[in-house]
């Protein structure tokens, strides 16, 4: 297998470097044609993954996708890049929806290789106050992990993953913008825009049918779906408090930030004592 999957990456080597070597070095294409001769090799790989199940080369294929437009060179502009990366976030966490091995393992490798990647777009679209294209990216790459997540917990596969992912999307995607656009003085609905995502989370934990049970201690004679559900049900009812603090230190400074820390320290406290007797039943 594992010589299969080397043979693989290097055949798919070949070809992202030959799409890389057309555009900045040979000038036989722009930087346009340069990027989709790369992007097709990567998704190339993503099919090879699926061939060889094998995570090496999906994260190979994750990692060659994010950096083609850094290698293609040009300017394509900021809604473009945001929109290339977006449809990433797409393929990377929607083949685990799809095909659940080996994908459902790549999600924390695509994660972080997405975050890292997208960072020095992220900062010059920053730096560039394009900040509609900012929220709007970003609330898309947080949706997208929290569909994989949910659907993942719908059909009983995994939780733990879904919870990391869930969290982390909204501590690195979720929190910092708009704290960025409140330091930036920007004057927009920065504010509102984690009250929104707090109010979606409290809304799928109903959904589920957990609901406010979710604060209770989770039934061992449960399904396994059951126990997935009341897990990331408990996961979203933090993130809902945490982010609505947050909204509530935008919209209302003075009062809002002190609420806002010592609520989130409480919904903390009591989610981590949780933790471990929810991951012991669950186990």
């Amino acid at each position: 297998m594992l010589f299969r999957s080397g043979l693989a990456m290097a055949g798919l080597g070949t070809l992202y470097v030959d799409g890389w070597a057309m555009g900045p070095v040979l000038a036989l294409v722009g930087p346009i044609g340069s990027l989709v001769a790369m992007g097709i090799a990567a998704g190339i790989g993503l099919l090879a993954t699926i061939r060889f199940g094998s995570r090496l080369v999906g994260a190979a294929s994750i990692v060659a996708a994010v950096a083609a437009p850094y290698l293609a060179g040009g300017d394509g502009g900021h809604v473009a890049a945001g929109s290339y990366f977006t449809a990433i976030f797409v393929v990377t966490f929607g083949l685990g929806m799809v095909r659940p091995r080996p994908f459902l393992g790549l999600r924390w490798i695509g994660f972080t290789v997405l975050v890292v990647g997208v960072a020095p777009w992220l900062l010059s679209a920053v730096a560039d106050s394009a900040w509609e294209t900012v929220l709007l990216t970003t609330i898309a790459w947080w949706s997208i992990v929290h569909a994989s997540s949910i659907q993942a917990a719908h059909r009983g596969f995994e939780w733990r993953h879904g919870v990391g992912l869930m969290i982390a999307s909204t501590v690195l995607l979720a929190i910092p913008i708009p704290l960025a656009m409140r330091n930036a003085s920007v004057d927009s609905v920065e504010g509102w825009v984690p009250f929104g995502l707090g109010l979606l989370c409290v809304a799928f934990a109903f959904q589920s049918g957990v609901g406010l049970g979710a604060f209770k201690q989770v039934d061992v004679s449960s399904s396994r779906r059951g126990r997935c559900l009341h897990a990331l049900a408990g996961t979203a009812w933090l993130e809902g408090i945490t982010l609505v603090m947050i909204s509530a230190a935008l919209l209302l400074p003075a009062l809002g930030v002190p609420l806002a820390w010592a609520v989130t320290s409480v919904a903390l406290a009591v989610h981590g004592r949780r933790f471990a007797s929810l991951a012991t039943s669950i186990a």
